[in-house]
């Protein structure tokens, strides 16, 4: 961290996709640890909500830790991971409960 720490103003910046990908990443692993003890739509709405929860909680800790700042793009790049992985599970149950996937 530079000294003094520089902020990046970019809401489309690297840290953001990397936020993304992470939340992306959580969501997918927790619904797949969970599913067999939730069954999928159970399990799958959980590591979603649990992704979401877990980002804000950080970004609030941030805030009251006096040596980071929140951002409030953070957090919405954390939801837009968490959500795309939840969406391409919800599509794809949906699809398979059509028999129109494999």
């Amino acid at each position: 961290m530079p000294s003094p720490p520089e902020m990046i103003q970019e809401v489309l910046s690297w840290d953001k996709a990397q936020h993304a990908l992470a939340y992306a990443v959580f969501t997918l692993l927790g619904g797949w640890a969970l599913t067999p003890v939730f069954g999928a739509p159970r399990a799958w709405r959980l590591a979603f909500a649990l992704a979401i929860g877990y980002g804000l909680v950080i970004e609030v800790l941030q805030g009251l830790g006096g040596r980071r700042s929140p951002q409030l793009a953070d957090g919405a790049a954390d939801i837009i991971g968490a959500a795309v992985v939840y969406l391409i599970w919800f599509v794809v149950a949906r699809l398979r409960q059509k028999g129109s996937c494999p």
